[in-house]
């Protein structure tokens, strides 16, 4: 595989995921459309969430649009802590530890 390829695509992705999230945001494609067809956005907002911050130091605008788009609905903030919890048990699990 070649140097930086993953890094290409882990870019790819989160790009893509930004563009997506402007379009609800503009209103181009309708915000309950997307929640209910883009699980897999709402799985990597949560995934990169906490390296956001650390990243928007070289990138002031990484993941802004995810951020937002998550942020203005009730229901998308609560998938995203729902996949926060899951990720923490897993992880948990991974290190034999128990998490309620």
């Amino acid at each position: 595989k070649p140097a930086g390829t993953d890094s290409q695509v882990s870019r790819q992705v989160v790009s893509y995921r930004g563009m997506a999230a402007a379009l609800v945001l503009r209103g181009a494609l309708h915000e309950e459309l997307f929640f209910d067809t883009a699980g897999e956005f709402y799985f990597m907002y949560a995934k990169l969430k906490p390296f956001s911050e650390g990243m928007r130091e070289n990138a002031p605008d990484f993941m802004r649009n995810c951020e937002k788009l998550v942020s203005q609905s009730p229901a998308g903030r609560e998938r995203v802590e729902r996949m926060e919890r899951n990720q923490a048990k897993r992880m948990a699990a991974a290190a034999g530890k128990s998490v309620h």
